[in-house]
């Protein structure tokens, strides 16, 4: 069970929970057990998604907030999966290497390279999302923040190098350090997305980020999460 928490915004410690919401089963009959995160899609409060069980994705009609009423659950194994959702699209982080990017690849034996980054739904018809394509980021993506920026979103997304391995058929790679012992991985990826045509998403950027090793674990350093402060209008 998921609950719904109220914030008036005039008064925030006034906060109180107004209702919940059972996540059901995914479509091969598996219990949604749990949402690790809850994404909506921004500027129109109409439909939300689930996802953080391992095995898949659930997608809502949040149209009376008080009741969430579901509306797809879709198998599509992955680690971590941070969601966001932005005019039709659902975009998906993917945290651990596997054979592929779509929705039926396996986990790498091994430790070898594998696909991780973003995957990307459409939802459009949202009560029959579609897989439609993905992006690899570098030692994958473990939480993404979403920005809406004219006829294109940009995802900016967290990772960081829980293993290593060296560059996959997809074009991403993860090593804590380089050969000659400097900083590998120390930076963030920032995911273009045409709206016209999201399967033509592209990694624009790599931000490099100075940051100390975690438990003086040499070169293993990144982002958990990212927000980012837009203009008021």
């Amino acid at each position: 069970r998921e609950d719904i928490v109220e914030v008036p915004l005039a008064n925030p410690s006034a906060a109180s929970v107004i209702g919940s919401f059972s996540l059901g089963q995914l479509d091969d009959g598996t219990p949604m057990m749990a949402c690790h995160d809850f994404g909506v899609v921004m500027g129109d409060a109409d439909l939300g998604a689930c996802a953080g069980h391992p095995r898949g994705v659930a997608v809502f009609d949040i149209s009376d907030p008080e009741n969430p009423r579901l509306l797809a659950n879709v198998v599509c194994q992955g680690s971590q999966h941070d969601v966001s959702v932005y005019q039709g699209w659902l975009f998906l982080s993917v945290d651990s290497p596997r054979s592929k990017p779509e929705c039926d690849g396996v986990p790498m034996t091994g430790g070898g390279p594998g696909f991780e980054g973003i995957r990307i739904f459409d939802v459009r018809d949202p009560a029959n999302p579609v897989y439609a394509g993905a992006v690899a980021t570098d030692c994958g993506s473990h939480t993404h923040t979403l920005i809406p920026d004219g006829d294109r979103v940009l995802l900016y997304v967290s990772s960081y190098p829980t293993s290593g391995f060296g560059t996959s058929p997809y074009g991403n790679s993860c090593a804590r350090l380089n050969l000659d012992g400097t900083q590998g991985h120390s930076k963030i990826s920032v995911v273009e997305v045409p709206l016209a045509d999201p399967t033509a998403a592209r990694v624009v950027s790599e931000p490099h980020i100075e940051m100390r090793d975690f438990r003086n674990i040499a070169g293993f350093r990144g982002c958990h999460d990212i927000s980012v402060f837009t203009a008021i209008k």
